[in-house]
This record gives C-alpha cells, sequence and structure tokens, in this order.
C-alpha cells in the first residue's frame, strides 16, 4: 500500500523511532515500510531519520527499537551506493521528510559516534574491521589483500589468509570460507576510515 508515498514513509518511520510503541506495532511498521521505499532519496531519508535510534543507549534500554531499526537501515544500506549511505548518516542535508520533525524525546540526548555503534554492535553476527590501513590505498589489489587478511584474523587466525587480488577473488575466498565453518552471510562493518579513496568507495 501506497510505494513512494511520503506521508506513509514519514507515518511509518515516527512509529518506529516512537520508544513507547509496542514491539508488534514497530515491526509491522518495519516490514511495510521495507515495501514501499521507491528511490534513493527514500531509503537516504530514512537512514538519517532513523540512525540516532542505533546509539549505545537505545540499545541498553530499548534493545527491540535497536534492533528494529537496525534491520531497516540495513535495507537502505543494501539500496543505497555507499557514498549516498555515509552522507545521509554524517551529513544530511535536510530533514527526511516534511512530516517528520527531528528529534523525538527519547533520543534527544543521543548522538551517533562510531565507537557506540561498534560496541552495541558487538554481540551481533557482524565483523566489525579497522579498516584504518586502507584509508590512502587506492590498489585494488593491496585493497583485497587487505580486507582478506582483516576477515581472516578475526574468523579464523590460525589459518593463513589466501593471497587474493581482486573482488571477485576475495569474494570467492569468503564465499569457500562461509562452506567451510558453516557460517551464516557474512556482514562486515568497515570503521575507522572517514575519508576512503574512491577506489576504495568502488571496492
Amino acid at each position: 500500500i501506497a510505494p513512494g508515498n511520503p506521508q506513509a514513509i514519514a507515518a511509518l518511520v515516527e512509529i518506529l523511532r516512537d520508544a513507547g510503541a509496542d514491539d508488534d506495532t514497530r515491526w509491522l511498521a518495519a516490514q511495510s515500510l521495507g515495501e514501499i521505499l521507491t528511490t534513493r532519496q527514500h531509503y537516504a531519508g530514512v537512514v538519517s531519520a532513523l540512525k540516532d535510534c542505533l546509539s549505545g543507549e537505545v540499545y541498553q534500554n530499548n534493545f527491540r527499537l535497536f534492533n528494529q531499526c537496525y534491520e531497516v537501515l540495513w535495507n537502505c544500506a543494501e539500496n543505497l551506493p555507499y557514498p549516498d549511505f555515509y552522507q545521509a548518516w554524517h551529513h544530511p542535508t535536510t530533514t527526511p521528510h516534511p512530516e517528520v520533525t527531528e528529534p523525538t524525546p527519547h533520543n534527544s540526548e543521543t548522538t551517533f559516534t562510531p565507537i557506540n555503534l561498534a560496541q552495541s554492535l558487538q554481540n551481533q553476527p557482524i565483523l566489525i574491521l579497522n579498516t584504518q590501513p586502507l584509508a590512502q590505498e587506492t590498489r585494488e589489489s593491496e585493497i583485497a589483500l587487505t580486507l582478506c587478511g582483516l576477515i581472516w584474523k578475526q574468523v579464523c587466525p590460525q589459518q593463513m589468509y589466501p593471497r587474493v587480488s581482486t573482488p571477485a577473488d576475495l569474494c570467492y575466498a569468503i564465499d569457500e570460507l562461509k562452506f567451510t565453518l558453516n557460517l551464516p552471510h557474512c556482514v562486515l562493518l568497515l570503521t575507522d576510515c572517514q575519508h576512503p579513496t574512491p577506489e576504495l568507495i568502488t571496492f
């Protein structure tokens, strides 16, 4: 119902951000929101509106709210190019929807910092990689090899990581690792790289 409708999107976002809403209502809102976002602008607006719900404070005090917003933001991340997601998270230019007011009471005292996000997600099925060594890297082969090393050091530190040199090589190695260790889907969070090179973004 109402795909792309800004009023419907804004209403669902408000329900999701409402710490007082019951879990079933928020779950339905999250499901519906995922079905009616149709443009990059919609996804980016939702990222800007919900990002504060991933604070350490929300994680500690209302984990279900945190988790439901996390699922929606993950869906947005899958549908946005990285530069658009980065812009929406760190530098939102306008209020995402005219009907959405900023901020709501439950998050008025919280701000996003990378360390809070990393701490909040440490018990989630996610690999948090410190990619500071790649901050200025432009060579595809070095990016592939460094990322591979960072992944292997966390997942199987006793094994030597494979020598990869392209995105395809790295994808193949990760697939082999998943099958070998019977891992669920691999989710990677790259941290400590505030100004990545265009080559790293493309990779």
